[in-house]
């Protein structure tokens, strides 16, 4: 529907010209509507349960990443990972909660 992430970033510029940067919110917004709309005509229905259920049965690859669901209703397809923002501006991953720093001490 989209094409690549990179066909989607310049298709948006070219669109939103007043944009300096993308806004992430944008694509995944789009990729949700793209998710809703593969959902809806497996459905064939107007039914929001049968609607509901075949959004949750959605499995499939989009621009903005993989998308599977799981009973909870989270996409597990889409590994996410967090960073802390260390006082010297580097960025440090964090696997656990051990791994942050408490307390964050940033001079801004």
């Amino acid at each position: 529907m989209f094409g690549t992430a990179s066909q989607w970033n310049e298709d948006f510029k070219k669109a939103h010209p007043e944009y300096s940067s993308v806004p992430y919110q944008s694509a995944q917004a789009s990729a949700a509507v793209y998710v809703w709309k593969e959902g809806f005509e497996a459905a064939n229905s107007f039914d929001k349960d049968t609607v509901r259920d075949a959004i949750a049965a959605v499995e499939m690859e989009t621009f903005y990443g993989d998308i599977k669901f799981s009973a909870q209703g989270n996409n597990i397809a889409k590994p996410m990972f967090y960073r802390q923002i260390q006082a010297d501006a580097s960025y440090k991953p964090i696997i656990t909660h051990e791994d942050m720093t408490y307390p964050r001490k940033a001079n801004y």
